[in-house]
Parts: C-alpha cells; structure tokens; sequence
C-alpha cells in the first residue's frame, strides 16, 4: 500500500475481508491467553481487532482525512503464479496472496477466549486508528 500517493493496490478483490490487529492487542492477548490452564486453548488462535476489506479500511481513513485513496486491484492468479515461482523475494508478497485468497478472513475467530466481553481489553479497530492518525496512517513513519 502505497499511502503516501493514496494508492491501495490489494490483491484480489478490494472487498476481501482480512483481519487487521493492533500490535499492543496481540501482546494483551497473548499474555491473556498464557494465564489460561492449556486445556483451555485451542490447539489454532485466530484473533482480530477488526475484520474488514481494503475497500472498508480506505473508507475508514477517507472518512477522517477527506482525502480520497485510490484502489487498484491486481489479479490474484496471475500475482500468485508469479510470486510463487521465485525462490527468493519478498514475503509480504505471499503474504499478499494469501490475503486475497480470503485465508486471513478471521470472522471466526477466538477473541472470547482471549478477552471475554472485551473485560481485559478492547480491541483497537481500524476507524479508532484512522482517527488516531488522523486519516494518514503514514504519519506515524516520517517521510
């Protein structure tokens, strides 16, 4: 995603959910998972502080900043084939795929486990994050 010039370009449909999580998120939810006896813990812990597509994500910064951010979808098949074929490279192009394939949809997810109720916590979503950065989620890294 290149923020800076408003440009998305997900892989696949912009309207594939994915799960995006605050990274002080998942160390809470970590350390409420450890308290747990392992009985308790599912053996796979898919958790998310908000599932949603890059087309929602984009509305989200629009919505604060006013600045409008450009998707352009690239297809997934040939972007996979590709990616795949290389023995070196970059892995958040695989990562990429696997988003557009839909596999990092956690709209089943184990967020009760780790927070019930959100009583321990609550999960950040992406619009309170829009509206901590203002709606340029780029500000935070300089220019």
């Amino acid at each position: 995603m290149n923020t800076k010039k408003g440009i998305w370009e997900p892989i696949g449909s912009k309207n594939t959910k994915a799960g995006f999580t605050a990274l002080p998120d998942i160390g809470m939810a970590i350390a409420s998972l450890a308290r747990l006896p392992p009985s308790e813990i599912p053996d796979h812990v898919r958790i998310v502080g908000s599932n949603i597509s890059f087309k929602d994500a984009s509305d989200a910064m629009t919505a604060v900043s006013g600045d409008t951010i450009q998707i352009k979808e690239i297809e997934l098949e040939a972007f996979k084939k590709e990616t795949t074929k290389k023995t070196e490279g970059d892995p958040a192009a695989f990562i990429r795929f696997v988003m557009g394939e839909g596999k990092l949809d956690f709209t089943e997810n184990e967020n009760e486990i780790a927070n019930p109720g959100q009583k321990l916590f609550k999960w950040k979503t992406v619009e309170e994050y829009a509206q901590e950065v203002g709606g340029k989620p780029w500000i935070e890294y300089g220019d």
